[in-house]
């Protein structure tokens, strides 16, 4: 206990040492997302030396406590199993052979997880899973019919193991504007165009993708977050996979996971996982996620955003942020910023 003590101490004292000579003078004149930042780091630092099993019992027991805690509540959460429509359910995908539920999470590695999973569910040995087509495994698998075998079901998920990976909520929001709207992309151009009609001031937006493309005209993040706030877009089309919150895609109070993973942590996180999976003598997962979860990345995109959208924001995407662990963000909300 004590030479745990005296490392944390050791690696206090390399920190305070390291502000000292980025920032001299007062550490009140530090600015206070280079402060937050310096925290985040020593949290990573001092989460990474934990047990992978410690990490996944908190985990696990911070969505108990918060599941069962009649105080805290969100949509969704006080409904009955039974009465959850079966649609909402396709995001878990189910492998007998391995024992496995999948809950897949669009912009949190889930093209990769896939990947591996098809390469143990055939029994490919050392098959690079990266070369397996996109296209191809996220129709591969057998999703969650809740509806079939009701019996069936409950058994499977009591029985098998059963696993997601999640993202912090704006950083994911920013990689799935990135990927589906600021690129030009023909299966979401309806809702790139919806944007432009009713928050970019174009009455006539461009008819096809292939002709926004051609005219420069896309949304901007502005638009994207309007789009999220306005209160009719729901009742028209329920939000994307690639942005509907996490907590809507796998029910984490309704299905109790065996394993949390995070995208912040995912090298980590992917090499236990993969031991409990007896797949670790096979290949190293497939990494290509660089940490982006950083104070300046996020303020990047959200400095266009006033701060009663980004108040709302939060508020829509809360409890992810709640349930899975991840503080609210406060260096976007500055004393005095409209």
């Amino acid at each position: 206990m004590r030479q745990v003590r005296f490392c944390h101490f050791g690696f206090l004292v390399i920190v305070m040492l390291a502000i000292l000579y980025l920032f001299p003078g007062r550490m009140g004149d530090m600015p206070k997302s280079a402060i937050s930042d310096i925290h985040a780091f020593y949290l990573r630092v001092a989460r990474s030396k934990a047990a992978p099993r410690q990490v996944q019992e908190e985990r696990r027991k911070r969505l108990e406590d918060l599941c069962t805690d009649s105080e805290y509540s969100f949509p969704g959460k006080s409904r009955n199993f039974t009465k959850i429509p079966n649609k909402e359910f396709r995001n878990l995908i189910v492998i007998d052979k391995l024992k496995v539920i999948y809950c897949f999470v669009p912009k949190v590695a889930c093209t990769q997880w896939k990947r591996v999973l098809f390469v143990l569910n055939n029994n490919l040995g050392f098959h690079e899973p990266e070369s397996i087509n996109q296209d191809f495994v996220h129709n591969y698998f057998t999703r969650l019919q809740r509806k079939v075998n009701r019996d069936t079901v409950l058994n499977k998920l009591k029985d098998y193991k059963k696993f997601l990976f999640v993202r912090d909520p704006f950083v994911r929001l920013i990689s799935a504007f990135r990927d589906k709207i600021a690129r030009v992309n023909k299966v979401f151009y309806p809702y790139s165009f919806r944007m432009l009609k009713m928050y970019g001031n174009i009455s006539h937006p461009p008819i096809s993708a292939e002709k926004a493309e051609e005219e420069g005209v896309k949304p901007t993040f502005s638009h994207f977050v309007q789009y999220l706030l306005d209160t009719q877009t729901e009742k028209e089309i329920a939000f994307d996979d690639h942005w509907r919150q996490m907590y809507r895609l796998c029910h984490p109070c309704h299905i109790k996971y065996d394993f949390i993973g995070k995208l912040e942590t995912l090298d980590e996180n992917t090499a236990y996982l993969l031991q409990l999976l007896n797949a670790e003598k096979y290949f190293e997962f497939p990494s290509k996620y660089p940490n982006q979860t950083t104070t300046s990345y996020v303020e990047q995109w959200f400095k266009i955003i006033p701060k009663p959208w980004r108040e709302k924001l939060y508020q829509l995407y809360k409890p992810d942020f709640t349930l899975f662990g991840y503080p609210k963000p406060i260096y976007l909300f500055p004393d005095g910023e409209q």
